[in-house]
């Protein structure tokens, strides 16, 4: 049963070692093999597990046997998943990311990936690298024909299908990877370079934007009027979460994770330079709108807002919400800084 079935799913010529196993003569015969070869799995998965890799011995079945892109879509044997997991590191390293996102997704039902958290995570981390290859490739086109407008380039990054797509394939990508016991080190260094050149080349055009606009995006939030938009004197309680390095595609992804009936907006806000935590953090404060400088004391760099000098949370705690003193759950999102590249 299980030689047929795995006859039946290659996408090749037989090896020579499996034409001893006598073939399933009727096209009732084969739906019966594959019929009880996937019950075999569903309903004795303990047996299933030792049985196929003794029967694979005995077949001589191996990589050697078969070219891995001719395996089918059914993995009866473990050597099939194995092969499979380095045909797909082979794809991604050569920047196939559609052809390797096809074989991620024939695994998905394969016995011994859902068997096995481990090979789960691997296959995960190829999905993921995928996603990403195909992402930084189509963002890195869009920005070759993107116009010299700087809010154009904003709109570009963070409308709903926009730019900032990339950042959050490459966020998620890395968090699977922190966790994994081997990582998949060729393919992981090409869609890193990938992702890292599509940052370069998005940073220096936004540049170029913001030179040409003379460091002026019209019609686009400034990162010091959040507070002074969307918490001062509102008719309504308001809470204000200040939350450092919270990228824009971080603020859609938890917006993804609101309740369906749940009402919100989430809007871009140009951050201010430097874009380092005391000078971010900062200009979020009370007061931030009207006074905001940059400034230098006792060898520590931090923003003067409203008269008082801020170069960290103890003195940011410090400082009293003169704007307003009112605190409760805000109606909108805002993630600041907000930029093409996102810092």
């Amino acid at each position: 049963v299980l030689g047929n079935e795995f006859r039946l799913d290659l996408r090749c010529a037989p090896p020579a070692s499996i034409t001893a196993v006598p073939s399933a003569p009727t096209a009732d015969a084969e739906r019966s093999v594959r019929d009880l070869a996937r019950r075999l799995r569903e309903t004795h998965g303990e047996a299933y597990a030792l049985l196929a890799p003794r029967i694979e011995r005995e077949l001589k079945l191996s990589a050697s046997e078969v070219e891995s892109g001719a395996l089918g879509a059914i993995d009866t044997f473990p050597f099939e998943e194995r092969a499979l997991l380095l045909h797909c590191h082979e794809l991604l390293a050569a920047k196939r990311f559609a052809d390797a996102l096809v074989v991620v997704s024939e695994r998905e039902p394969s016995f011994w990936v859902k068997r096995d958290i481990a090979r789960k995570a691997q296959w995960e981390a190829c999905r993921l690298m995928g996603e990403l290859g195909v992402a930084a490739g189509a963002v890195r086109r869009a920005i070759d024909a993107a116009g010299p407008d700087a809010a154009g380039w904003v709109d570009a990054y963070t409308t709903r299908e926009g730019w900032h797509g990339v950042d959050r394939a490459q966020r998620r990508l890395e968090a699977l990877i922190a966790g994994l016991d081997e990582e998949p080190e060729k393919p992981l260094a090409i869609v890193r370079r990938l992702y890292e050149d599509v940052c370069h080349r998005m940073a220096e055009g936004f540049t170029k934007s913001l030179v040409r606009a003379k460091w002026s995006v019209p019609g686009v939030a400034q990162h010091t009027g959040v507070f002074a938009e969307h918490v001062a004197n509102k008719s309504y309680p308001i809470a204000y979460f200040l939350v450092d390095a919270m990228r824009y595609e971080m603020g859609v992804d938890l917006t993804e994770r609101l309740p369906p009936t749940a009402e919100f907006t989430i809007r871009p806000a140009i951050g201010v330079l430097p874009s380092i935590t005391p000078i971010g953090m900062a200009a979020l404060m009370p007061g931030a709108a009207a006074s905001f400088d940059l400034g230098v004391e006792k060898d520590k760099l931090g923003a003067r807002v409203d008269g008082s000098f801020l170069p960290d949370l103890a003195a940011r705690r410090k400082t009293p919400p003169r704007a307003s003193r009112s605190s409760s759950t805000s109606r909108s999102t805002s993630c600041s800084p907000c930029r093409p590249r996102s810092s």
